[in-house]
């Protein structure tokens, strides 16, 4: 699995501006926009929503996917290995939110006179639109290894959509309970936790059985 998945990460190395760049970018967004909520969720889901299937393009066109079973290894330890990638770019992309964090706290405290308190509820706002990541990666994954590179793409662009929209909704709705009913983002943190991580077991099992029903 270890050659898996640094195969994979090498993919994302051939693209270190990219990923630079991407990252400086969510950073700066970060410190200029630290209550624009509905922004950070879209960039959250573009960011790690199309990195994590970088592996699955490179694949495609190294023709990888024709000769990989070749070698002593079994397509559960293929797909685990994958997830196992997602699951290190969604850390990567959460510590550059928590460092975002720090970074605005110190802006504050150095240009600003009224500092505001870093209180959980200020954190866990900050953090719960990255946790949207790996619920992209459990949908798009089966997606993947479902239709391929090319028309799961286009299945997951439809799914990115609908879910963006359906994101808009519920933020307001949720924004109207939080003013009215006060209902905390701590809360809403740990379902959103608790659901990514259903959805990624759940994702995991459906596209190690897609993948072993294929033929090699």
């Amino acid at each position: 699995m270890r050659g898996l998945f640094w195969k994979d990460v090498l993919y994302l190395k051939n693209m270190w501006k990219m990923v630079l760049t991407s990252g400086l970018f969510i950073v700066v967004f970060y410190i200029l926009n630290p209550n624009n909520f509905n922004s950070v969720i879209f960039i959250a889901i573009i960011f790690g929503g199309n990195f994590s299937i970088i592996p699955f393009t490179y694949d495609n066109y190294s023709k990888w996917n024709t000769y990989q079973y070749a070698f002593p290894v079994s397509k559960k330890i293929v797909v685990c290995s994958r997830y196992l990638f997602g699951l290190t770019l969604f850390s990567i992309c959460l510590l550059l939110s928590i460092f975002s964090m720090l970074l605005t706290e110190i802006e504050y405290l150095l240009f600003c006179s009224d500092v505001p308190p870093f209180t959980l509820q200020y954190v866990s706002s900050e953090l719960l639109p990255i946790f949207l990541i790996p619920i992209m990666q459990a949908i798009s994954f089966p997606l993947m290894y479902r239709f391929g590179a090319e028309k799961g793409r286009i299945y997951i662009l439809c799914f990115v959509a609908a879910i963006i929209a359906l994101i808009s909704i519920i933020t307001i709705g949720m924004g109207y309970q939080i003013e009215n009913f006060s209902v905390s983002y701590f809360e809403m943190l740990i379902g959103v936790m608790g659901t990514a991580i259903i959805m990624y077991l759940l994702s995991l099992l459906l596209s190690i059985q897609i993948e072993q029903k294929k033929k090699n």
